[in-house]
């Protein structure tokens, strides 16, 4: 029997001689003592199991211990209550007899039962001294393999733990004090915030699980522990020393050493374990969700969107996925506990982020969305109470709802298909080219993946396009084709060009065979009237068509009064002019070149023709300057022929004409 001991000076757990070492992290760590003249030592990083019993129950358990630090002469072990509280594991730390109103689940640890996530297990801490510990003892292979008892996880073993981290500061200070250091007013009870970056200290200098553009940040981390024993007696540091060295590699590969070195310098490896005990191969975890999905390099937000009307498919909310340059994703959804299912379709379809940033609402914070999170090794991060300027989705929200509005408006679709126009508008925002300067003049879509946007499965149709499609198989001679209406993307069906299709009957269907109405069919009476008889049918089963009146002021696109630059008033506030009543000078007027009728020369003939106005850009403004000397003056001008034909010429070249003709 030995002790595992609750250190808040060690920001790493420990793992002593009394441990059964199930797996090895192969990211050794080299410890030195606080006097450097002691030298150094290396440790491997390691998951291990001790037994303890419950003295009041008498019920065994193995308490798994991942990411520790194995010191194989140590007698005892030691338990980082940070470590632990990011595993959702509650430390109450403080003793019974200082606590003014003790309970069961004072000076315990308190952890969810594995068979019941609901209930949750408390483990009695002890006093020795000033200490507080569990008093445990070590598992043999037999009772491991035996699995008989319940197995509680202390520590995370796929969110890499970090502990030299700034974030658990930074979100201290934004999250629960004020600018003055006082105690930010919060309605709910305080909750844990997990923001986990990698293990610095327990991983390579090549290896950066946070952004693989990020090497270069990577810097050496130093491990505080306390109360090892007298051969290693006081604080310790550790250091980071390469798992596979580039010679190693390249005699597993047969590839040459500046190869490996190549290698190891520009990939990661967050899954790298090596079993301690041939016969518990069989008991690796089988999660892999940090190898299994694809890693997006950028931070991304989250929120929820409330719509005002059930869709077609019940569904009453989204969750929307987004970034501060413009990507974005939409998934609808039936309620907000289904967020996690959500955040699992982002895993699949576009990636895993660094970090994901939330609000304080508990769908987002706990349960099934935070465990899936620390499962992919995504660090979870949250804003400040009451501040949604510090959300980067509240904005991404509001111009989805204005698209979506400004796409049911112009064609008349009805609202319960608010789910379908919301995700195709989130896509195409995300392939939209915008002004910010992150961006560079490149798609957001572009800038998150990496690789150019493709934008061939959502620029065919427009929202609610008339559309022919193939609904069965044509039998001879009948080759029918049917009518619908364009939905969007059919992302999880067929081919990549598949797309949902609104049948008459109300049915969305996904066809990859689809086309656009023809001229002929457009200006058919017969054609026509299928369609009248089409939006019929869909106002009967899914209701009228949406109008301004059915959206807030605030879901809407302002509208502003165009405003022309070049447009000045005459008249000053001594006189009585209306505003409509005034001038407008353009740049035509006063100008002795316009209405000029001259002789160019076309195709080797003189053609008379007449100065029309003055060529202008894409922006409406005149090209060119005036000028006294002719040569300098860089003014153009359009030039009509009798015939109809326009030509652009510049001024000199006009009063060459001019001069030729006197």
């Amino acid at each position: 029997e030995t002790t595992l001991e609750l250190d808040s000076h060690a920001d790493t757990c420990v793992l002593g001689r009394d441990a059964l070492i199930l797996l090895n992290f192969n990211r050794p760590v080299t410890v030195q003592g606080y006097d450097p003249a002691q030298g150094t030592a290396k440790y491997d990083v390691v998951s291990g199991v001790v037994s303890y019993t419950d003295s009041t129950t008498g019920e065994e358990y193995h308490l798994v211990i991942n990411q520790a630090i194995h010191i194989p002469h140590l007698d005892h072990h030691l338990l980082c209550p940070m470590q632990c509280r990011v595993n959702d594991v509650r430390v109450n730390e403080t003793p019974r007899f200082l606590e003014e109103d003790p309970t069961d689940n004072t000076h315990a640890l308190i952890i969810a039962d594995p068979d019941d996530p609901l209930q949750t297990i408390t483990l009695r801490l002890a006093l020795r001294g000033v200490t507080s510990l569990l008093y445990v003892k070590n598992v043999s292979i037999d009772e491991w393999l035996a699995d008989n008892r319940k197995r509680l996880h202390l520590t995370s073993e796929t969110l890499t733990w970090d502990p030299n981290t700034t974030r658990y500061e930074e979100q201290e200070l934004a999250a629960v004090t004020n600018n003055f250091g006082g105690l930010v007013p919060h309605d709910s009870s305080p909750q844990f915030v997990i923001s986990i970056s990698t293990l610095s200290s327990l991983t390579t200098d090549q290896v950066d699980i946070t952004d693989d553009d990020n090497f270069h940040t990577v810097l050496e981390s130093h491990i505080m522990i306390s109360s090892i024993d007298s051969s290693l007696a006081g604080q310790l540091r550790t250091r980071r020393t390469s798992p596979i060295d580039p010679l190693t590699l390249a005699g597993r590969w047969m590839i040459s050493p500046a190869q490996a070195e190549q290698t190891i310098r520009n990939t990661t490896q967050r899954c790298v374990r090596t079993c301690m005990n041939p016969t518990l191969a069989r008991r690796f975890p089988t999660n892999d969700r940090m190898l299994r999905y694809k890693r997006l390099p950028h931070p991304v937000f989250t929120d929820t969107l409330i719509a005002g009307t059930i869709s077609r498919q019940g569904n009453k909310v989204a969750q929307v996925f987004a970034t501060s340059f413009g990507w974005s994703r939409c998934h609808p959804m039936q309620r907000k506990g289904d967020a996690h299912q959500a955040l699992s379709l982002l895993f699949q379809r576009d990636g895993v982020p660094p970090t994901m940033i939330v609000d304080n609402s508990k769908e987002q914070t706990q349960g099934d969305f935070r465990r899936k999170l620390r499962e992919a090794d995504c660090h979870l991060k949250q804003t400040e109470p009451y501040s949604p300027w510090m959300q980067a989705c509240e904005g991404c929200i509001r111009e989805l709802k204005r698209g979506s509005s400004r796409q049911m408006i112009r064609t008349g679709s009805p609202k319960c298909l608010w789910d379908h126009c919301i995700e195709l508008q989130a896509y195409i925002r995300s392939c939209t080219s915008n002004g910010i300067y992150m961006t560079a003049g490149q798609t957001p879509e572009t800038i998150m993946s990496g690789s150019t946007a493709d934008i061939s499965n959502i620029c065919e149709f427009a929202w609610f396009d008339w559309v022919m499609f193939r609904d069965n198989v044509p039998t001879y001679p009948d080759d029918k084709l049917i009518l619908g209406r364009y939905l969007g993307p059919a992302t999880d069906v067929g081919s990549a060009m598949t797309m949902k299709i609104l049948k008459q009957n109300g049915q969305v269907v996904y066809r990859s065979t689809v086309r656009h109405l023809t001229n002929e069919e457009l200006g058919d009476e017969v054609h026509t009237k299928s369609r009248r008889e089409f939006d019929q049918a869909i106002a009967e089963s899914h209701g009228p068509a949406a109008t301004v009146e059915d959206f807030p002021v605030e879901d809407l696109t302002p509208e502003y009064e165009d405003f022309d630059p070049g447009e000045i008033n005459i008249g000053s506030a001594d006189d009585d002019l209306e505003l409509e009543d005034t001038e407008m000078i353009t740049p035509e007027t006063g100008d002795n070149l316009i209405n000029a009728e001259v002789q160019i020369a076309r195709g080797g003939i003189l053609t008379k023709g007449r100065v029309v106005a003055r060529k202008r850009d894409i922006h409406g403004n005149p090209i060119g300057r005036v000028n006294d000397n002719p040569i300098l003056d860089t003014r153009q001008y359009v030039v009509q022929f009798s015939d109809g034909d326009e030509t652009e010429l510049n001024a000199n070249m006009i009063a060459e004409a001019i001069y030729a003709q006197c």
